[in-house]
């Protein structure tokens, strides 16, 4: 015999032995599953039911924030009135204020500061201004920055108050 021929017949041994091994430990038959002959629609019919009842427990393991997120979802087909993400539907929608009202200034929280060659940039109720600019929902305009306070103008007063700088890092 050639060699070839003998390395032909090595490997028709091995995968016999391999069919008997597969056979007798079950490996073959593991993925084998008997369905009755009489039995077709109630086979399936549980089936459709067990995967319903999966898809409601998938369904009830959601995580809340994954249900906003849905219902988010569920939403985007309405029309907005004004873009959320804009700078500028925020600042038309800011209320002005009432002639009734009273200034506080308490709710002005300056918390950081950035100047770049000519150009200062305070940071009040986590939002960036420059001066000149109107504080969003507040009847303030920032006046004047400096690195310890600013000087904010009343529109409704007409006053000018100082709002210290206050530092929102821990250590």
């Amino acid at each position: 015999m050639k060699s070839r021929e003998k390395f032909i017949l090595v490997i028709a041994g091995l995968m016999l032995a391999y069919l008997i091994y597969a056979l007798v430990s079950g490996d073959l038959m593991s993925d084998y599953k008997r369905v009755p002959n009489g039995n077709n629609k109630n086979t399936a019919t549980v089936a459709q039911k067990n995967s319903t009842l999966e898809s409601i427990k998938l369904v009830k393991d959601l995580k809340k924030s994954y249900q906003n997120e849905l219902a988010v979802i569920g939403r985007s087909k309405q029309t907005l009135e004004t873009d959320p993400f804009s700078s500028f539907s925020i600042i038309e929608a800011s209320k002005t204020p009432k002639a009734e009202e009273t200034v506080d200034t308490s709710k002005l929280i300056y918390s950081s500061y950035l100047s770049a060659e000519d150009k200062t940039i305070a940071v009040i109720n986590s939002f960036e201004y420059a001066e000149g600019e109107e504080v969003i929902d507040m009847p303030f305009i920032v006046k004047k920055i400096y690195p310890d306070f600013i000087i904010v103008t009343s529109t409704s007063e007409k006053r000018e108050y100082k709002v210290n700088f206050v530092n929102l890092t821990t250590n």
